[in-house]
């Protein structure tokens, strides 16, 4: 039996200085760096590997800019998305309470044909290794996934936690609900 390849875009986005290029460097295999600059726009990312079924994904990743100013182009750059991870980081609250406003940005311009069913979305809260500057626990983190139907979890990217699994979960996801179209 000859396993499917996936062409897939997957799109980070989420507040400024909350970790999205950390977490996709990570991804990547790129390390960890404390001296990322803010992401101007846009910066995609290509990623070819053979998930732990055996299938192959052709990944392309766009991560998205943070800043207030680069809201109206996330809309340009989320059309024909087939993933979405939303960060926030869990040391501020201010970026937890933005999650809604980002996924309702991103989900409004989902292509025609796609729905939120079919494009599955995973929130993540990062920064979790800052124990003692947290003000967003867990508990909200998943109350707020279940009311966006959104699969959730919490990494560092510092410490390099959660993030694999993170991302093969969210294709795994894919996978999963495309076998059904």
């Amino acid at each position: 039996m000859s396993l499917k390849r996936y062409r897939l875009k997957l799109i980070t986005a989420g507040d400024y200085a909350v970790g999205k290029t950390s977490l996709v460097k990570r991804f990547l295999g790129q390390g960890f760096s404390l001296d990322y600059g803010a992401t101007v726009g846009v910066e995609c990312i290509q990623k070819s590997y053979k998930d732990k079924e055996g299938h192959f994904v052709d990944l392309s990743i766009w991560d998205l800019a943070g800043q207030i100013l680069y809201r109206d182009l996330a809309k340009d750059y989320a059309r024909g998305a087939d993933l979405i991870i939303i960060v926030y980081d869990v040391t501020r609250k201010e970026s937890f309470d933005n999650v809604e406003g980002w996924y309702k940005t991103i989900f409004d311009v989902v292509e025609a044909g796609k729905s939120k069913e079919i494009t599955p979305c995973m929130i993540i809260g990062n920064k979790i290794d800052l124990r003692d500057r947290r003000v967003v626990t867990m508990d909200d983190g998943i109350k707020l996934s279940e009311k966006l139907d959104s699969l959730y979890v919490e990494t560092s990217a510092k410490e390099n936690q959660g993030i694999d699994e993170a991302f093969n979960n969210l294709i795994i996801e894919y996978i999963r609900i495309s076998k059904f179209l």
